[in-house]
């Protein structure tokens, strides 16, 4: 025991001797254990001479065996440190798959939630529409209803005052009628004073150009015309001799001539060409000594002196 204690194996070797010491008590108890128990005897001590080859042998396969143990005892730990791993690996796995499932639930309850809230915003919503529309609705209506309410209104006015306007127009008509009868009767009558004037003034005029005439103021007047006529002739080289035209002269108030025309004549185109430039050049004509002696159309027979 004392070589065991001794050894370079430690604990090892200290597990190898309890083994072997172990193993001689099991030899020991086999030895004697076989023999039939006898009578006592006088105590005497034999020893037993074990074989250390065996021992030694012994003592290597039990370090084997503690060997083998403790691999497989290593083993076993580190299965069970991967065991408890995988484990914890698994378990944190499993707690973050809750806390997926937990965070799932609360999307779809926050979800749910939501589309509740917006399930009731657009109910609200839709009440809200469907009351501003039917508050709108009634406002057009009572307004298309006052509209109406106004445009009867405004006819029934408008008729009242068409009725009206036709009421003056038509008392505006017969008083017009009646002004312009009462002038139309006024003018007539006014007309027929100025005819009856205009008459008289003729009838005057006439009867003092007569006595003019009578007296040889309107022969004396016309005679002073041609004359005056003739003093702006220049006598062309194609007039001759017993020259005789009927000149028709067209005067305005003051003796200016506006017209020439010739009736009866027997000189040729130079001959008059010559008497009515002679007859623009008299223009503007005296007036006569009596101004009722005064005509706008002159008859004027041009017959100049040899």
């Amino acid at each position: 025991m004392a070589i065991l204690s001794g050894s370079r194996f430690g604990p090892v070797g200290a597990s190898v001797a309890l083994h072997a010491a172990l193993f001689g008590f099991l030899v020991f108890s086999f030895s004697f254990g076989s023999a039939p128990i006898a009578p006592p005897m006088p105590q005497v001590i034999e020893a037993v001479v074990v074989d250390e080859s065996l021992v030694e042998e012994e003592m290597l396969r039990l370090e084997e065996q503690e060997k083998k143990e403790q691999a497989e005892a290593r083993q076993r730990r580190e299965e069970a440190e991967q065991a408890r791993i995988q484990a914890e690996e698994e378990k944190s796995r499993l707690k973050e798959l809750e806390q997926q499932r937990q965070q799932a639930e609360q999307d779809r309850k926050a979800r749910e939630e939501a589309d509740r809230q917006r399930k009731v915003k657009m109910e609200r919503e839709r009440k809200e529409a469907e009351a501003k529309a039917a508050q709108e609705r009634k406002a057009r209506e009572d307004k298309e209803k006052k509209r109406l309410a106004d445009l009867e209104r405004k006819r029934k006015a408008e008729e009242e005052r068409l009725a009206r306007i036709r009421e003056e127009q038509r008392k505006a008509e017969e008083a017009r009628k009646a002004e312009e009868k009462r002038a139309r009767e006024q003018a007539e009558a006014r007309a027929r004073q100025q005819r009856e004037e205009e008459l008289r003034l003729a009838m005057a005029e006439e009867e003092r150009r007569r006595q003019a005439e009578d007296s040889g103021l309107l022969a004396r007047y016309v005679e002073v015309i041609r004359q005056r006529v003739q003093r702006n002739w220049i006598r062309p080289p194609e007039a001759q001799a017993g020259l005789e035209c009927v000149v028709n002269v067209s005067q305005i108030p003051g003796g200016e001539v506006v017209d020439v025309r010739f009736g009866r004549c027997n000189g040729d185109d130079v001959v008059r060409r010559s008497i009515e430039a002679a007859v623009l050049r008299a223009s503007p004509l005296p007036p006569p000594a009596d101004p009722s002696l005064f005509e706008r159309n002159l008859v004027i027979t041009f017959r100049p002196e040899p």
